[in-house]
């Protein structure tokens, strides 16, 4: 069974889309990807299947000219409730 758009397998007798991996941020893959693909150096963004709302980690997404796009880590502060 090949994997869903987004998503990937490398191996042999996958008979269900959860023996396939979410691609992850800065990587993409289309139907029936073994390996996911890394994302084109400049004009397009890959935020991996999960953040993805266009194309679920498909294919790459087209950066509008004169815009760019950069993912950055943040950590989550909590406010403790006293």
């Amino acid at each position: 069974m090949p994997c869903n758009g987004g998503s990937f397998g490398n191996g042999t007798g996958l008979s269900q889309s959860s023996d396939c991996k979410s691609v992850q941020v800065g990587y993409w893959a289309p139907v029936g990807t073994a390996l996911p693909i890394e994302c084109p150096r400049s004009g397009f963004y890959c935020p991996g299947a999960d953040a993805d709302t266009q194309f679920a980690g498909a294919r790459p997404i087209l950066v509008p000219v004169g815009e760019r796009t950069v993912t950055e880590e943040v950590e989550v502060l909590q406010k403790e409730m006293t």
